[in-house]
């Protein structure tokens, strides 16, 4: 049988890659030679990217995705500064690379 701490941490995972703007996150840290971006730029991308309502996708960065994202380790959000400092997660950034190639 399966390791019950490892399921529940892939289920997260999932969790956090069904998210509406974690994939593009992924994929604009993916894409990007930078690992720090201002947040303004984060949500001027993610606007672009989802065709969405800027308001609604700063609200969904605030409260929802960049605190589930640090959370894991992926980035880190330094809120006096709104910067946007990328880390990495190899077993994220596989899920959401296997997910976007279904």
């Amino acid at each position: 049988m399966g390791n019950p701490r490892q399921a529940d941490e892939t289920n997260d995972l999932l969790t956090i890659c069904a998210t509406q703007h974690c994939r593009p996150i992924l994929s604009y840290f993916r894409n990007s030679s930078e690992d720090t971006v201002q947040l303004t730029d984060l949500i001027d991308h993610l606007e672009k990217e989802a065709h969405g309502d800027r308001e609604q996708v700063s609200g969904q960065l605030y409260h929802s995705v960049l605190p589930r994202l640090a959370e894991v380790g992926y980035l880190e959000y330094d809120k006096r500064s709104d910067i946007v400092r990328y880390h990495g997660h190899s077993e994220l950034e596989a899920l959401a690379v296997a997910i976007a190639n279904r």
